[in-house]
Formats: structure tokens, sequence, C-alpha cells
């Protein structure tokens, strides 16, 4: 039943004269001898959604709706509905949501009665309907965000994983949720642990994401990056054969280091995507591409030392000068080799050779300078 126009007016100004701040902490107390309150508190901050802020801007709606006429906001049930479905996505079961609410709820109700005076109680002591037709409210929107969640592309197992994994990279304690998430999917949260980027060449999105969930059945925790997979591993070594695709299967791992876990990813993500480029397959050694890892690392310095080294020979029209010596540092700068890659006389590479040396005043005998010239062609 909804309120009369008295009963609204007496609820308007018993709500004028509230410390809300006050009701906040009545009801979080009440809350808090939930034990489904905890998992609200626990998991990411969404919308300053839990805890204190959380519980004020629900009560703020709900005393905005039961004071004013008609239904909430579309604006408060869209806010509503993004808090319940960052629910859904951490794997709260909605009854569990719904019992919190309830509870709030009746304990909100229970504090504005003891604040009213006789007249006041009087009016609004048959209002307790008003709370029914906003659990109603509430199941609706429950109801509409699990659908979403349910339908949505991306597995609320691979939310998970990777909202524990932005907290272990970050150095943040798992919580309740993230070990909850760990023991779903097997993933030993103590003991040695390595970072691991995996990518299937030529895989799309859709690949990827089934990549994460067969390597999250081996006790990876491994969240889809796209056109790759990043994560952590336990002591055990990834049975490869079991993920399928092995002609197009990339792994790089390395022995994590928890004080620089974020730089580790980069350089083995960095690793992945080189070895695809070259065609490599199977597991890679991430020592194998460290060259390129400090080139990829420093991108103003690669683009100064490519224009320093092949600079003087494309200024001057000679894209054949530069053809030429990154062939040489190919062939280990071994002149018959090149004259025969290229294919040119011996005596014209020779010619070549020393208008380059004259060009960009490079010895093409030094080892220094071959080094130079080395480390330009891989940033090309």
């Amino acid at each position: 039943m909804a309120l009369d126009d008295d009963s609204r007016a007496v609820l308007r100004e018993l709500v004028a004269r509230i410390d809300l701040d006050d009701y906040v902490a009545r009801v979080q107390r009440a809350l808090e001898r939930m034990p489904e309150y905890q998992g609200f508190v626990d998991g990411q901050v969404e919308l300053d959604d839990r805890g204190p802020a959380g519980i004020r801007w629900n009560l703020e709606i709900f005393l905005r709706w039961a004071t004013g006429d008609g239904a909430p906001t579309a604006a408060d049930l869209d806010r509503l509905r993004t808090m319940i479905a960052a629910r859904a996505a951490e794997g709260r079961p909605p009854e569990e949501g719904l019992a919190v609410y309830r509870r709030a709820m009746r304990a909100g109700w229970e504090a504005m009665l003891k604040s009213a005076d006789e007249r006041e109680r009087a009016a609004l002591g048959g209002a307790f309907d008003v709370l029914l037709e906003w659990l109603d409210i509430l199941a609706a929107v429950y109801e509409q965000a699990y659908a979403q969640e349910r339908e949505a592309p991306v597995s609320r197992r691979e939310r998970q994983a990777r909202a524990l994994l932005e907290r272990l990279v970050a150095g943040d304690r798992p919580g309740p949720d993230g070990e909850r998430a760990a023991a779903a999917i097997g993933f030993a949260l103590d003991g040695p642990r390595r970072v691991l980027v995996a990518a299937l060449g030529g895989g799309d999105a859709a690949e990827q994401l089934r990549l994460a969930e067969q390597l999250r059945k081996q006790g990876v925790l491994a969240v889809a990056e796209g056109r790759r997979v990043a994560g952590l591993a336990g002591a055990a070594a990834v049975d490869l054969g079991a993920l399928g695709d092995g002609d197009r299967l990339v792994v790089c791992e390395v022995a994590a280091d928890e004080a620089v876990l974020a730089a580790q990813l980069d350089d083995v993500r960095a690793v992945v995507a080189l070895a695809l480029a070259a065609g490599e397959r199977g597991r890679v050694d991430l020592d194998a591409y460290l060259p390129e890892l400090l080139i990829a690392r420093s991108p103003q310095l690669a683009a100064r030392l490519s224009q320093r080294v092949f600079g003087p020979l494309t200024d001057v029209g000679r894209d054949d000068l530069a053809e030429t010596l990154a062939l040489l540092a190919a062939n280990g700068f071994e002149r018959a080799a090149t004259a025969a890659a290229l294919p040119i006389h011996r005596n014209t590479l020779l010619q070549r050779v020393a208008r380059i040396e004259q060009l960009t005043g490079l010895d093409l005998d030094d080892p220094r300078d071959r080094g130079t010239v080395w480390l330009a062609c891989l940033c090309a």
C-alpha cells in the first residue's frame, strides 16, 4: 500500500530533521552482524558503492523516492543497476544481496520510527508496505542486472581472475573475493610464482578468451588481453599439449619478482609479440630477446639510433645502401654472403661499404660500430 498524502507529508517532516550520518552508522552496525555483508565491503570499489558510502547513497535514493511522487529516477536506477552488476560480476549470489538490502531497509525504518514522536509514529505505523514496494523495485533491478551478466561475452570467472590479477600486481592483499577466485581456479596464493604470457598466432579475441579459460583449468591465474593472455602461474609447468593449437601457440614464462610484477608482465608481453612476429612458436626464452627488450623499453632512443645509422643513407635517397647495410648485419658482416644475398658482385659491395662509411661515419670493421648497426636493425 502506497503512502497517502498525509503520511507522506509526515515522512517529509521527519526526514528533514534526521541526522543522515547517524542513520548510516545505525544501518552499518546492523549489517556488520550479517556474514553476507562482508562480500559487499571486500570487493573492488566502484562508484563509492562499498561500506558507509554505499549505505548512504541507498538511503538517500529510498528517502527521495518515499517522500516524493512517482517512480525513482532513471539515473538512480541506472546507477543501482551498475552497482548490482558489479556484485554479479564478482560472483555474489543475488539472494545474498537482497538479504543485505532487506536488513538495511528494516534497520533504517526502525531507526526512523525511533526518531519519530507519537503523532508521527501513528501516521507511519501502517506504512511499512512502502518498504515492501521498494524491495519489489530492487528485486526487478537485480533480475535485470544478473540477466545482463549471464549474457555478457566475458565470463564471471574471467572478470574475477582479472580483478585478482590486478590486486596482486599492485601488491594488494587478495581479500575474501580474491581468495574465493583463486580457490575456484586452483591458483595458490602462497608459494613460488611465474609470470606467464601466451598467445595464439592469428587468433582473435574470442580465441584468446578460450585460451585463458584453458589455462585457468591448469591452475593459472590467466586473463585475456585482446589478442593475448597474461597472468601468473604456480610452480607446476603448463601442459602445452593440453591447450591444443600447438602450431600457433606461443608461451613465455619467467620466475616472478613480486616487487616488479607489472614491469615483468610488460617485458613478457613484449617478448611474445616479438616471437609471434618472428614466426616462432611453442615456449620462448625471454633471455633470447634481451636486446629487443632494451629497445622496446626506450622507444625514443631506438628512433634516434635508427636515424643515426640509416638516416644519412635514406636522407640522400640511397635506399639501396640502407638495404645493403641491413643485409650486412643480418649476415654477420660477412662480405661474400652479403654479396650473394643482394645479389651483386663482391667489388660492387666493397664500393657500397665505402660509401656507407663515408655517409654515416661508421667503421664497419669496428666491433662497436657493428654492434650499433645491429641494434639499429632491431629498431626497424
